[in-house]
């Protein structure tokens, strides 16, 4: 993966100072950035399904939630949640 991610996509590559053309079999980038994606996307939703199970304490009240253990645990999961989506989809 860490060759295919570091590795040029295009064939053959020509340096001309060198006066030099190298094929590097490398022919298109675009499977290993589909899977990442696709990975991405689903890790998302698995984030989405984790944190729907937990009970997010509703912030609309004038006073605000107790500064337990478990809202401090609840509202980062709910912005972690939304950071990853939100890169999920970049």
């Amino acid at each position: 993966m860490t060759t295919e991610a570091n590795s040029a996509t295009d064939n053959p590559m020509v340096f001309a100072g060198e006066r030099e053309i190298v094929s590097g079999g490398n022919f298109h980038g675009a499977p290993v950035t589909m899977a990442a994606d696709l990975a991405a996307i689903a890790l998302a939703q698995l984030a989405t399904i984790s944190e729907r199970r937990t009970e997010v304490p509703s912030l609309d009240d004038d006073r605000p939630p107790a500064p337990d253990i478990d809202t401090i645990t609840r509202l980062i999961a709910s912005g972690v949640l939304e950071e990853s989506c939100r890169v999920a989809v970049k």
